[in-house]
């Protein structure tokens, strides 16, 4: 019993920290995507079509970072993690 609420108490401050670190970058991807938007906007593109390439533009940009934020271990390596984290 001890053992279980320890593991869910390891996988809830992995959320949140994987969670805290997507946040931070999604206001960060406010910023970076500013610059494109206001360049397209002077060029007279409509809104809609500015949301749409803007939004492209940071997909392209935000891909990879995204990826390292969720990157799942392998069974191996969690199950690691869990031995070194809980042990009773």
């Amino acid at each position: 019993m001890k053992r279980l609420k320890k593991t869910k108490k390891y996988f809830k401050s992995l959320t949140t920290k994987q969670y805290g670190i997507y946040h931070l970058r999604w206001q960060i991807s406010a910023f970076v995507m500013m610059g494109p938007m206001i360049v397209l906007q002077a060029f007279g593109l409509p809104l809609w079509l500015n949301l749409m390439v803007g939004q492209f533009i940071g997909a392209l940009i935000f891909f990879e970072i995204d990826k390292r934020i969720f990157k799942h271990h392998d069974k191996d390596t969690l199950e690691q993690e869990l031995n070194d984290n809980i042990k009773v």
